[in-house]
């Protein structure tokens, strides 16, 4: 079926470059849109260099170990500043707990990363409407308490067991 769309398709033209306003207008876009993702990806950058630091392994029990329900509900104010893949996340994670954070709020923090993250966010804003963009935001908070407390729920039932 795409076959025949190329070869029903006109020829590409670039009598775009010969137009001034076009290419001014190019122009104008461009560093506007270079600025927009400079400034924000720099301040997401910044505040993940704040995040990904040596955290000593005292603070992070303290902050996020034990047996409260509280952990996870904190646990975006680490994962939304620092925007992880699938491949980074693991091993963080995985040192995280060792170092004393409770299961359900790892849960929570690698989907906060993927969902919420700064620049997810800002890509987001820049598509789609405000109330789309603050829904977007909400549910995605509301998904990764889900998945955090139902994660936590998991690991109880099955030390129960």
């Amino acid at each position: 079926m795409w076959i025949v769309y190329l070869l029903k398709s006109e020829p590409l033209v670039w009598s775009f470059w010969g137009e001034q306003s076009r290419v001014a207008n190019f122009w104008k876009e461009f560093w506007e849109t270079g600025w927009l993702l400079l400034k924000w990806m720099s301040f997401a950058f910044l505040l993940e260099s704040l995040i990904v630091a040596p955290i000593p392994a005292e603070k992070v029990t303290q902050w996020f170990g034990g047996d409260s329900g509280w952990t996870i509900l904190f646990s975006p104010t680490i994962g939304i500043p620092a925007y992880l893949n699938g491949y980074a996340v693991i091993p963080l994670v995985a040192g995280l707990i060792e170092k004393g954070m409770v299961p359900g709020t790892a849960m929570a923090f690698m989907v906060t990363g993927g969902v919420t993250s700064i620049p997810a966010a800002m890509g987001v804003h820049a598509l789609v409407r405000r109330d789309v963009f603050f829904s977007d935001l909400i549910f995605g908070l509301g998904a990764e308490f889900l998945a955090g407390y139902g994660f936590q729920l998991w690991v109880e039932f099955l030390m129960l067991i």
